[in-house]
């Protein structure tokens, strides 16, 4: 995806006649994670995003054993599993293993961020 905005920011540069410039404004905010609560919190967002922008649109959320087809852990039963043969790479940290699951398990009908 970077690859692909860059030459289309050259395209776009080129054909206003500028020789360089900023087209797009960058998206990726990187953050080290350094708590078990911290990769836990994160696992939730990452599986569970759509129910949390449903939420905000004030949309209707799916049924609690919904699960969404594009998301990439495995999941048994009602609760998602972060090990295992998930169609994702293993984990190499303590944190992302094991350390996480001390905040208990992520549910597939947990809103991230929701209090």
């Amino acid at each position: 995806m970077q690859g692909l905005s860059i030459r289309i920011s050259k395209g776009i540069n080129r054909a206003m006649g500028r020789p360089r410039g900023r087209v797009f404004t960058d998206r990726y905010h990187a953050v080290q994670l350094g708590t078990p609560r911290q990769v836990r919190h994160a696992l939730s967002y990452v599986l569970n995003n759509r129910r949390r922008h449903l939420k905000k649109l004030g949309k209707a959320q799916p049924s609690r054993t919904w699960v969404d087809p594009f998301c990439s852990g495995l999941r048994e039963g009602a609760v998602f599993q972060a090990v295992g043969q998930a169609p994702s790479a293993a984990p190499r940290t303590w944190l992302a293993g094991v350390a996480w699951r001390r905040h208990g398990l992520v549910a597939v009908n947990e809103v991230p961020g929701d209090r």
